[in-house]
């Protein structure tokens, strides 16, 4: 009955769009982390949407956790929380990237990969920065714990970028074979049929003399 009544609250709206910029420690962040999060994800329909809605929690998570430390909200639990949502959304981005390997889609798997390093990127130089502006602030353990863990991310994804490369590197090889040979078969082809073109005029010219 509550799951119910909360997804009915999801979708009149207003409970909805206030949870959205719900932060931890709020009242309304469960409903944006378990319902609202949740409905959206149904939404992404292709294997190339979901992996772009990870990354985009993802990047939540990080925002999140910058924006409590600079209001000195941030304590051990959330932290460990939010590191842990954090690593949950990269392990799913993994496996959906796995999956469009496995269907040959090397190029929309590095786009993504490069997009996910790109965004983990600039949230990670903006918390910084955010940091370094935040008066009395000294920029805790807790929050470089998870900016060890998105740094970490990082590396993964630098090394995952690096192997699709070499995929993308093989798999352009084996088409261009692939091509030269079609193209070798063709033209093998054209020159048996015009063997056989000389073959008949000549012998019409024969028979003529």
């Amino acid at each position: 009955m509550g799951i119910i009544l909360a997804i009915a609250l999801v979708f009149s709206g207003g409970v909805s769009l206030a949870a959205n910029n719900a932060i931890p420690g709020d009242f309304l962040y469960p409903v944006k982390v378990s319902i609202n999060e949740e409905v959206r994800g149904t939404l992404s329909l292709s294997t190339e949407a979901k992996a772009k809605w990870e990354a985009r929690l993802a990047e939540r998570r990080l925002e999140e956790s910058a924006e409590l430390e600079v209001k000195g909200k941030l304590n051990a639990e959330t932290q460990a929380n939010l590191e842990e949502r954090f690593q949950a959304h990269m392990e799913r981005i993994r496996e959906l990237i796995i999956k469009l390997e496995e269907k040959g889609n090397f190029e929309a798997a590095a786009a993504i990969t490069t997009g996910i390093e790109a965004s983990i990127r600039n949230r990670l130089n903006a918390a910084a920065s955010a940091n370094a502006n935040a008066e009395g602030n000294t920029g805790g353990t807790m929050a470089n714990e998870l900016r060890n863990v998105a740094t970490a991310a990082l590396n993964t994804l630098a090394t995952i970028k690096a192997d699709l490369e070499v995929k993308m590197s093989e798999d352009d090889r084996a088409n261009a074979n692939t091509n030269a040979n079609t193209n070798v078969n063709v033209n093998s082809g054209n020159n048996d049929s015009n063997t056989d073109v000389e073959a008949e005029g000549s012998g019409s010219l024969n028979i003529g003399l």
